[in-house]
Protein backbone atom coordinates (compact mmCIF):
# COMPACT_ATOMS: atom_id res chain seq x y z
CA UNK A 1 0.00 0.00 0.00
CA UNK A 2 2.44 2.52 -1.44
CA UNK A 3 0.01 5.28 -1.89
CA UNK A 4 -0.74 5.13 2.11
CA UNK A 5 0.36 8.63 3.83
CA UNK A 6 1.33 8.97 7.42
CA UNK A 7 1.53 12.24 9.31
CA UNK A 8 -0.07 14.33 12.33
CA UNK A 9 -3.58 15.03 12.82
CA UNK A 10 -4.41 18.77 12.99
CA UNK A 11 -7.50 20.40 14.15
CA UNK A 12 -8.93 20.47 10.39
CA UNK A 13 -9.19 16.91 10.63
CA UNK A 14 -10.75 16.71 13.44
CA UNK A 15 -14.04 15.59 11.84
CA UNK A 16 -12.57 12.62 9.71
CA UNK A 17 -11.27 11.52 12.89
CA UNK A 18 -14.22 11.43 14.53
CA UNK A 19 -15.92 9.45 11.65
CA UNK A 20 -13.21 6.92 11.95
CA UNK A 21 -13.95 6.89 15.77
CA UNK A 22 -17.69 5.40 14.71
CA UNK A 23 -15.94 2.48 13.32
CA UNK A 24 -13.42 2.34 16.15
CA UNK A 25 -16.63 2.03 18.87
CA UNK A 26 -18.55 0.23 16.43
CA UNK A 27 -15.69 -2.50 16.25
CA UNK A 28 -15.65 -2.30 20.36
CA UNK A 29 -19.68 -2.63 20.24
CA UNK A 30 -19.56 0.59 22.21
CA UNK A 31 -22.02 3.35 21.56
CA UNK A 32 -20.87 6.58 19.83
CA UNK A 33 -20.54 9.56 22.57
CA UNK A 34 -22.67 11.97 20.48
CA UNK A 35 -22.90 12.85 16.91
CA UNK A 36 -20.20 13.18 14.72
CA UNK A 37 -19.93 17.37 15.06
CA UNK A 38 -19.94 16.83 19.07
CA UNK A 39 -17.24 14.17 18.71
CA UNK A 40 -15.46 16.49 16.67
CA UNK A 41 -15.47 19.18 19.09
CA UNK A 42 -14.30 17.37 21.54
CA UNK A 43 -11.44 16.55 19.59
CA UNK A 44 -10.49 19.93 19.08
CA UNK A 45 -10.89 20.70 22.29
CA UNK A 46 -9.19 17.96 24.35
CA UNK A 47 -7.15 16.41 21.89
CA UNK A 48 -5.79 19.03 19.66
CA UNK A 49 -6.06 22.48 22.20
CA UNK A 50 -3.93 24.93 24.46
CA UNK A 51 -2.86 21.27 25.89
CA UNK A 52 -3.34 18.20 23.85
CA UNK A 53 -4.21 15.28 25.54
CA UNK A 54 -2.13 12.79 23.33
CA UNK A 55 -0.22 13.45 20.03
CA UNK A 56 -2.09 11.92 17.23
CA UNK A 57 -1.12 10.17 13.76
CA UNK A 58 -3.19 9.42 10.67
CA UNK A 59 -2.86 7.30 7.60
CA UNK A 60 -4.75 8.28 4.43
CA UNK A 61 -5.12 6.27 1.64
CA UNK A 62 -5.25 9.32 -1.29
CA UNK A 63 -7.51 11.80 0.88
CA UNK A 64 -9.36 8.73 2.87
CA UNK A 65 -8.40 8.58 6.40
CA UNK A 66 -7.88 4.85 6.98
CA UNK A 67 -5.86 4.39 10.15
CA UNK A 68 -5.30 6.03 13.76
CA UNK A 69 -2.59 5.72 16.43
CA UNK A 70 -3.19 7.70 19.35
CA UNK A 71 0.14 8.38 21.42
CA UNK A 72 1.72 9.90 24.60
CA UNK A 73 5.15 10.68 25.65
CA UNK A 74 5.36 9.66 29.33
CA UNK A 75 8.14 9.75 32.07
CA UNK A 76 8.91 6.71 34.10
CA UNK A 77 10.23 7.21 37.41
CA UNK A 78 11.11 3.74 37.84
CA UNK A 79 12.76 3.26 34.71
CA UNK A 80 13.89 6.64 34.96
CA UNK A 81 13.17 7.62 31.35
CA UNK A 82 10.51 8.50 29.13
CA UNK A 83 8.20 6.36 26.63
CA UNK A 84 5.77 6.27 24.12
CA UNK A 85 2.50 5.00 25.38
CA UNK A 86 -0.17 4.03 22.45
CA UNK A 87 -3.81 4.46 23.75
CA UNK A 88 -5.14 3.82 20.36
CA UNK A 89 -3.97 2.24 17.16
CA UNK A 90 -7.24 1.47 14.59
CA UNK A 91 -7.15 0.38 11.17
CA UNK A 92 -10.32 0.71 8.73
CA UNK A 93 -11.67 -3.09 7.78
CA UNK A 94 -11.23 -1.92 4.51
CA UNK A 95 -7.35 -1.15 4.76
CA UNK A 96 -6.94 -3.44 7.83
CA UNK A 97 -4.21 -6.49 6.77
CA UNK A 98 -2.23 -4.66 4.58
CA UNK A 99 0.42 -2.69 6.02
CA UNK A 100 -1.37 0.23 7.34
CA UNK A 101 -0.87 -0.74 11.12
CA UNK A 102 2.32 -1.06 10.30
CA UNK A 103 3.47 2.20 8.81
CA UNK A 104 1.85 3.79 11.33
CA UNK A 105 4.22 2.21 13.77
CA UNK A 106 7.31 2.42 11.67
CA UNK A 107 6.31 6.11 11.75
CA UNK A 108 6.02 5.86 15.45
CA UNK A 109 9.25 4.12 15.62
CA UNK A 110 10.71 6.94 13.62
CA UNK A 111 9.45 9.46 16.56
CA UNK A 112 11.13 7.94 19.09
CA UNK A 113 14.52 7.64 17.58
CA UNK A 114 13.73 11.34 16.91
CA UNK A 115 12.95 12.04 20.54
CA UNK A 116 15.84 9.00 21.94
CA UNK A 117 12.93 7.34 23.86
CA UNK A 118 13.86 3.64 24.24
CA UNK A 119 10.45 2.00 24.13
CA UNK A 120 6.52 2.06 23.16
CA UNK A 121 4.28 0.53 25.50
CA UNK A 122 0.65 -0.49 24.93
CA UNK A 123 -1.98 -2.55 26.06
CA UNK A 124 -3.98 -4.72 24.19
CA UNK A 125 -7.63 -6.59 24.69
CA UNK A 126 -7.52 -10.49 25.68
CA UNK A 127 -10.19 -11.27 23.22
CA UNK A 128 -8.61 -9.61 20.27
CA UNK A 129 -6.52 -12.21 19.06
CA UNK A 130 -5.96 -10.15 15.42
CA UNK A 131 -4.52 -7.54 17.22
CA UNK A 132 -2.09 -9.68 19.18
CA UNK A 133 -1.04 -11.61 15.90
CA UNK A 134 -0.29 -7.90 15.07
CA UNK A 135 2.31 -6.92 17.75
CA UNK A 136 3.91 -10.33 18.10
CA UNK A 137 5.03 -9.97 14.17
CA UNK A 138 6.48 -6.78 14.70
CA UNK A 139 8.74 -8.41 17.30
CA UNK A 140 7.27 -7.20 20.61
CA UNK A 141 7.27 -8.80 23.76
CA UNK A 142 4.33 -9.35 25.88
CA UNK A 143 4.98 -8.47 29.25
CA UNK A 144 2.63 -10.12 31.63
CA UNK A 145 3.21 -8.86 34.61
CA UNK A 146 0.92 -6.11 34.41
CA UNK A 147 -2.82 -5.36 35.37
CA UNK A 148 -4.46 -2.63 33.72
CA UNK A 149 -6.61 -0.94 36.59
CA UNK A 150 -9.45 2.10 35.76
CA UNK A 151 -11.38 4.38 38.69
CA UNK A 152 -13.81 7.24 37.97
CA UNK A 153 -13.54 10.38 39.44
CA UNK A 154 -16.96 9.90 40.78
CA UNK A 155 -16.03 6.97 42.41
CA UNK A 156 -12.84 8.84 43.72
CA UNK A 157 -15.08 12.02 45.04
CA UNK A 158 -17.06 9.55 46.67
CA UNK A 159 -13.95 7.79 48.13
CA UNK A 160 -13.39 11.69 49.64
CA UNK A 161 -16.90 12.22 50.74
CA UNK A 162 -16.45 8.96 52.85
CA UNK A 163 -13.38 10.11 54.18
CA UNK A 164 -14.77 13.46 55.62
Amino acid sequence: MSEVQIGFATPADAEAIAVLNRELLAFYEIPPPGSIPAVAEQIRRHGMGAAPGAEVLLARRWSELIGILIFQEIFSLAANYRLLFIQDLFVSDRARGKGVGRKLMLRLGEIARERQIPHIDWTADKWNRGSQRFYRNLGSVLRGEKLVYRLSADKLGELDKAEK
